[in-house]
C-alpha cells in the first residue's frame, strides 16, 4: 500500500455537505457498476459451486483451505488487511545488518519506498539537545574546558567494525557523515585507493568534535600499520594522513599531565591529591555536580562518572539532598585509576560499578559492563516491515530542498506495542503537534531512541526501563500520512542508522566465563574498601 501524501489534512470546513464531491462520484459509480453486473451476468452459469449435501460443504468447495482461514480469520483487523502489501520483499544485507541483534525476527522492506513517509516531521534534534541530562552534560563539558589547566582531555574515538557487504561510502552514510567528507578523504593521493579498500573484521575509528564533525578517521592498513586522518579546521575539507603504527590514535594522559601514546593499557589517573577514597553527600540545594568536585573529583571524572551511569540515573531529578557517592582509586593520594564507584540514590537504591582489571571497563556485581547494555535492532516484536529507510540525504519531491529522514519507519497497525530495544531512563515523553505522541529514551553508554506517532504512552518522564519492556503503542497521531512508527537511534546526539551500525551485544556487555572468578575476588576486596575511612584523606 503506498498512502505517502504531501498535504496531510483536508479542509472540509467550508463545505455544507457531509460527503465531498468526490466521494458522492465514487459510491454512485460504484452503485451503478453493481447494478449492470447484476443484469449482464447469466443467473444460470455455472460458478463451480455444488449443491449442499451431508458431505460437501455449505457454501461449495474451498480449494484452498489456507486462503479460507486468511478471508475469515478473525484476528486480523482491517488496518491488517490494509497494510498486506504484494511488494513487500525481504530485506537485504544493505538494509538491515544480519547480527544476534535481530532476534530472530522476519525483516522486510517496501518495493516502492515511502509509504507513510512525512516530509514535515518534528527533527528532535532540538529537544534532545534542551533537556535537563543534556544541559547537565554540557555544563560538565564546559567546566572540563575551563578546568584544562588540571586536567587534559583525550580524544574519543567510536569504533565500527566492518561487516560483510560495506562499503565506505555505506558505513558514511549509516554514520552520517556528509558525502564530501568522504571524498575529501578518499581522494588523497597517498591513501585513498587503500582507505576504500574494505576487509570484513577489520575496524574503523571515527572522532568527532563538540559540534559532530568528522575530526579525525582512522583506516587499518594491515595487522601492524593503519591511515591516520586528521582535521584541524572543521570548517573545511582537508585532512592531513599519517601512516603509522596499529593503535597510535589511542592517547592518555600520565600522572604529569602529559598527552601520551596508550602504552600497556593505561588509562587515565586522577590529577588532584586526595586519599584513596573520596566520598562525597549531597546536600540541600547541591547539584550532583557540585557536590562531587567540592569532595576532590575533578569535573572530567564526574562527566566519566554521570556516563557509566547514563541509562540507568538521571541527575537532574534522581539526586537530592541525603544522597552520597564514594569512588575508591587505585593508588594512594588519589593517584592512578578509578577502581569502585558506589551511589546510594533515594529514589533509584545502591547503583555500584567496579572495573575489570584484565580490560579496563567497568561492571556491576554480576559481570554486565556499566557503560553498555545488550541493543536489539528493531523497537516492535513480530514480523518487521520497513516502509521508510534511514536516509540524511532525502529530498522533498515538491520543494527540492534536502529534508533528513534521521529514523526507520515501521509499517505497523495502531495499537502495535512498541518496546524498549535497551535498558534505559525515559528522558521525554509529550505531545508535539507534528510528532505527536512521542517519546525519548536514554540508554547506558552514548546511545538514545526516540519513537514518534505513538497511539499512547506508557511510560514518563524519569521512569527506569528494561529492554523488552513495552513503552507504547504506536500510532497516527501528529503529521502522519498513516500508521506507522518512526524510529531514530542517536550516539552522542547524532542520529545515526539504527538499522546497519554496530550494536551492542552479549558479549560486549558481561565478562568473559574465564575471568569471573578473578572480577568477584576483586570485587569482594572493593567492596571492603569502598567503606574504609581510612582511606579519605584527613586535609580534604
Amino acid at each position: 500500500m503506498h498512502t505517502e501524501d504531501y498535504i496531510y489534512q483536508d479542509d472540509l470546513s467550508a463545505s455544507k455537505y457531509p460527503l465531498s464531491k468526490q466521494h458522492v462520484v465514487a459510491i454512485s459509480s460504484t452503485v451503478l457498476l453493481a447494478s449492470v453486473l447484476y443484469f449482464v451476468i447469466p443467473k444460470g452459469s455455472d460458478i463451480n459451486t455444488t449443491i449442499a449435501d451431508e458431505s460437501s460443504p455449505v457454501y461449495g468447495e474451498m480449494q484452498d483451505e489456507n486462503l479460507y482461514e486468511e478471508i475469515i480469520d478473525p484476528t486480523r483487523s482491517l488496518t491488517d488487511i490494509l497494510l498486506t502489501n504484494d511488494n513487500e520483499q525481504p530485506a537485504s544485507s544493505r538494509d538491515v545488518v544480519l547480527s544476534e541483534n535481530n532476534n530472530n525476527q522476519d525483516v522486510f522492506t517496501q518495493d516502492k519506498m515511502g509509504s507513510m513517509e512525512n516530509y514535515d516531521e518534528d527533527d528532535l534534534s532540538g529537544a534532545l539537545s534542551y533537556t535537563d541530562e543534556s544541559a547537565l552534560e554540557q555544563s560538565l563539558n564546559e567546566l572540563v574546558s575551563k578546568d584544562a589547566g588540571k586536567s587534559v582531555e583525550v580524544q574519543k574515538w567510536i569504533t565500527e567494525e566492518i561487516q560483510r557487504g560495506d562499503t565506505l561510502s555505506s558505513i558514511f552514510s549509516d554514520m552520517n557523515i556528509p558525502y564530501a567528507i568522504l571524498q575529501s578523504i578518499a581522494s588523497d593521493s597517498e591513501a585513498g585507493r587503500s582507505v576504500t579498500n574494505l576487509r570484513p573484521g577489520n575496524k574503523l575509528y571515527f572522532s568527532f568534535d563538540k559540534d559532530n564533525n568528522l575530526v579525525g578517521f582512522v583506516k587499518q592498513i594491515n595487522s601492524d600499520e593503519q591511515w591516520h586522518f586528521k582535521r584541524t579546521d572543521a570548517s573545511k575539507l582537508a585532512f592531513t594522513v599519517t601512516r603509522e603504527h596499529k593503535g597510535a590514535h589511542i592517547m592518555v594522559v600520565d600522572s604529569n599531565g602529559q598527552v601520551k601514546p596508550l602504552i600497556n593499557g593505561e588509562d587515565l589517573p586522577a590529577y588532584k591529591k586526595r586519599g584513596r577514597l573520596v566520598v562525597a553527600t549531597i546536600n540541600q540545594g547541591d547539584s550532583f555536580s557540585t557536590a562531587a568536585h567540592d569532595a576532590g573529583l575533578t569535573y572530567n571524572e564526574i562527566r566519566q562518572i554521570t556516563d557509566l551511569f547514563k541509562g540507568r540515573v538521571q541527575f537532574t531529578r534522581h539526586i537530592q539532598a541525603g544522597d552520597s557517592l564514594r569512588v575508591l582509586f587505585s593508588d594512594d593520594k588519589g593517584e592512578g585509576k578509578i577502581n569502585a564507584i558506589e551511589l546510594k540514590l533515594k529514589k533509584v537504591g545502591t547503583l555500584a560499578s567496579y572495573r575489570n582489571v584484565l580490560d579496563d571497563k567497568y561492571y556491576d556485581e554480576r559481570g554486565y559492563n556499566s557503560a553498555s547494555s545488550t541493543f536489539r535492532r528493531f523497537p516492535i516484536d513480530g514480523k518487521v516491515v520497513i516502509s521508510s529507510h534511514f536516509n540524511p540525504s532525502r529530498r522533498h519531491p515538491v520543494t527540492g530542498r534536502v529534508r533528513p529522514h534521521n529514523g526507520t519507519d515501521f509499517a505497523v497497525r495502531v495499537g502495535t506495542p512498541i518496546v524498549a530495544p535497551a535498558d534505559g531512563v525515559v528522558e521525554l515523553a509529550k505531545y508535539s503537534r507534528t510528532a505527536g505522541y512521542y517519546m525519548i529514551i536514554r540508554h547506558r553508554g552514548s546511545y538514545s531512541t526516540v519513537y514518534m506517532h505513538c497511539s499512547k504512552l506508557l511510560a514518563k518522564q524519569g521512569d527506569s526501563i528494561k529492554i523488552g519492556q513495552v513503552i507504547a503503542r504506536s500510532g497516527n497521531t501528529g503529521i502522519s500520512t498513516g500508521p506507522h512508527l518512526h524510529y531514530e537511534l542517536r550516539r552522542n546526539g547524532r542520529p545515526v542508522n539504527a538499522m546497519r551500525i554496530t550494536l551492542p551485544a552479549n558479549e560486549d556487555t558481561t565478562i568473559a566465563k574465564k575471568n569471573r572468578q578473578r572480577f568477584a575476588s576483586n570485587v569482594a576486596l572493593f567492596k571492603k574498601e569502598l567503606y574504609q575511612d581510612s582511606l579519605v584523606a584527613r586535609n580534604y
